[in-house]
């Protein structure tokens, strides 16, 4: 199976290479992205999505989750872009002391979504019933971290792993659509949910 379609929405397929590169590639990116920025205009921290734009480039647009909690957010995107999106996911990195090899970084965050007893995505409406699927570890990968950075450390480059599961959507066509995710671990450590209203614009 290449994709899955919901209601005319296709997601590529965890084994696919949008763009010439691998679903994992694409997570490590997605972190490289969202970290870089600083927390005064970091989506993660966005209420309502005003800072969804901020430094997107290329073919993918990046959607960010959130640190803790719920969130509602709308984001204007272009309709040429596919659109990569976490369920939920987790980090493990050097700088954190999770590790300092990529094994030690790997069974960090394996560890970490191993936690995870409740995840869910829907699309328009439509509940995606592979979420779990779309569980991808991320290849080892450098992440630069700004001067007040959303994991309150020193600013630095570090080394990092992730996982997570993830959604990754094929260009939509010009519209208005709905992303909807919950996830949860059974100790109640993490509990986030996110609903995105989007607009795509050519």
């Amino acid at each position: 199976m290449n994709k899955a379609s919901y209601n005319g929405l296709e997601l590529y397929a965890p084994n696919s290479r949008p763009f010439g590169r691998t679903y994992a590639e694409w997570t490590a990116r997605w972190w490289q992205w969202v970290l870089s920025i600083a927390k005064t205009e970091n989506p993660l921290v966005d209420e309502n999505g005003k800072n969804c734009a901020n430094n997107q480039s290329g073919p993918v647009w990046f959607l960010a989750g959130t640190l803790k909690g719920p969130a509602e957010r709308s984001c204007i995107i272009p309709a040429d872009k596919a659109i990569l999106f976490p369920v939920i996911n987790v980090e493990a990195s050097v700088a954190e002391g999770d590790g300092t090899t990529d094994e030690e970084l790997a069974a960090r965050a394996k560890f970490e979504m191993d936690q995870i007893t409740d995840m869910r995505a829907m699309i328009s409406g439509t509940n995606v019933n592979e979420v779990k699927q779309y569980r991808i570890q991320s290849p080892s990968f450098n992440v630069t971290l700004p001067t007040d950075n959303v994991l309150g450390l020193p600013a630095q480059t570090t080394k990092m792993i992730s996982e997570g599961y993830w959604l990754f959507l094929k260009p939509l066509e010009p519209g208005k659509y709905d992303l909807n995710s919950f996830g949860s671990c059974l100790a109640g450590r993490i509990k986030i949910g996110i609903s995105y209203r989007l607009t795509i614009e050519k």
